[in-house]
């Protein structure tokens, strides 16, 4: 048999890339996504501007022309409805108040019908204080119960033996209160030895952190302190009241609204604001250079666009808005129309049957009345 020789390979060294501990800082251009939040921003702020010309046009215009149109079309139905809708809460009033006679005096409903009618008619209040007295004298009467004691025994033994039930009764809640006190007490010490605890250790770290921090951003510090006061400078030649007399009321509260993001030290508040001045100028986007700024710019229109586009869906519901979208079809406008006769008949039909029903009711009581004095 001839012998194999064998062979053994010798492992493989993977050379590594030798690293020196320094850092490489890579370079981004910004400019991309500045542009691209910039475009952002026009594009909400176009939508703006859509929506609140089309709400501009709506209160201008659609609703005053609705109101015209209405009154010239349905001016006697409308009042006829507005006739018998008071004469309508003035029945509920009477009715209400006949209800609240009854249940205080405890009276037959004739009667109280015809308190109430007197009253009316000599323009006294329908639902006098005294209604109310018996209510307040009830309330009052609870402060002065002790919910404690016992009230059942009315003869002397029963009285004793329920005083001495009610003072072992007392003895022993007192006893549990006490106890329950000095175990809220000893919870209440062992959390706050903990919280204090953990306050000195996160006091610690944050000292800690701070002194960091401080050996390695003073530069960028001393950054955000320039900018802070450049934007400082350039808001207060635009808006403080000494040079610029002439200050609208928006303006005035931008200038408070600087004043108070200054003394945070908020510089991305201070340049948001410079935005809000500037932004009546058609540029104003391109002088913005910090992503963060446009990101709240476009979050705050985009708030802006929601409430917006929520009051417009809102409006879609109104008659006038109806009236105004039909404004360019004559078939529109005619359904529209008819809609319109057929709501205020049913209202107006509505609105009779309930005053009938209440009608009704007063006609039975007045006659129950009439029917009990020829008894007398």
């Amino acid at each position: 048999m001839s012998r194999r020789r064998k062979f053994h390979s010798s492992p493989k060294t993977v050379s590594h890339p030798s690293y020196d501990g320094s850092v490489e800082i890579v370079l981004i251009d910004r400019e991309p996504i500045l542009e691209e939040w910039r475009k952002r921003c026009a594009e909400i702020e176009k939508s703006l501007r859509e929506i609140a010309a089309e709400l501009e046009s709506f209160h201008s215009e659609a609703a005053p022309a609705y109101s015209v149109w209405l009154s010239s079309h349905f001016g006697a139905e409308l009042t006829a409805v507005r006739e018998l809708t008071d004469q309508l809460y003035e029945a509920e009033v009477v009715a209400a108040a006949v209800r609240a006679e009854i249940e205080v005096r405890d009276v037959p409903d004739w009667k109280a019908f015809e308190t109430v009618m007197a009253r009316k008619k000599t323009g006294e209040d329908l639902f006098p204080e005294s209604f109310f007295a018996d209510e307040e004298d009830w309330e009052e009467g609870w402060s002065e119960v002790d919910p404690f004691k016992d009230y059942s025994g009315d003869d002397s033994a029963q009285g004793s033996e329920a005083d001495r039930q009610s003072t072992d009764d007392e003895q022993h809640r007192e006893k549990v209160e006490s106890e329950a006190r000095r175990e809220n007490e000893r919870r209440e010490r062992d959390f706050l030895r903990k919280e204090r605890k953990q306050k000195d250790q996160e006091q610690t770290d944050q000292a800690h952190f701070s002194f960091v921090e401080s050996t390695r951003s003073a530069p960028a510090k001393d950054s955000a302190e320039i900018r802070l006061k450049a934007l400082y400078r350039r808001l207060a030649f635009l808006l403080h009241p000494d040079a610029n007399p002439t200050l609208t009321e928006r303006e005035r509260q931008i200038w408070n609204q600087v004043q108070a993001a200054y003394q945070k030290g908020d510089a991305n508040g201070l340049e948001l604001l410079l935005v809000r001045i500037e932004s009546a100028n058609s540029d104003w986007l391109d002088k913005v250079e910090h992503v963060s700024v446009l990101q709240a710019v476009w979050e705050s229109k985009r708030k802006e666009f929601r409430i917006a586009r929520s009051e417009i869906n809102r409006l879609q519901r109104d008659s006038a808005w109806k009236f105004w979208s039909t404004r360019n079809s004559e078939s529109a406008r005619s359904r529209l129309n008819e809609e319109t006769e057929s709501a205020l008949v049913k209202e107006l039909l509505r609105l009779e049957a309930k005053l009938r029903v209440l009608q009704a009711r007063f006609a039975r009581l007045s006659g129950q009345r009439n029917t009990s004095r020829h008894r007398r």
